[in-house]
């Protein structure tokens, strides 16, 4: 998911809300499905070469994402190019490749992740980094 923020509309209203929402899919077949249970814009599209401007989002969420990509630093570096300077990213992946089993073959995964590792291509091309977790 891709989303732009608009500014709060008087003191009382949230620091920041979420306008112009769009979900990013390879698969027709959830595009339809996602236009038929009615869940907003979906458009096919490719994590490794995202079909947006540079800067033009405040919010990047790729949940479950980069474990199914061959070129996951490909992927993050073009999270990056949309992304805002200021803006937010959610990433998450499944992590330890210890706990690898046979639900990552079901669901096509590519790799787990050693926090490190993840780390350690995050912060390469990333600005400082406010917060991380890992759960």
């Amino acid at each position: 998911m891709l989303a732009r923020a608009r500014e709060p509309t008087s003191a009382c209203s949230a620091p920041w809300a979420f306008v112009d929402v769009t979900g990013l899919d390879q698969s027709e077949e959830a595009i339809r499905f996602c236009a038929e249970k009615g869940l907003g814009r979906v458009q096919r599209g490719d994590v490794c070469s995202l079909p947006f401007s540079d800067n033009s989002f405040d919010l990047v969420l790729a949940t479950d994402v980069l474990e199914h990509v061959s070129a996951d630093t490909v992927a993050m570096a073009e999270v990056r190019r949309v992304v805002r300077p200021q803006g937010y990213v959610l990433l998450t992946v499944p992590t330890f490749p210890l706990l690898w089993g046979l639900q990552d073959n079901v669901a096509h995964h590519l790799r787990r992740y050693r926090l490190r590792e993840l780390f350690g291509k995050i912060e390469s091309g990333w600005p400082a980094t406010a917060e991380l977790f890992l759960f």
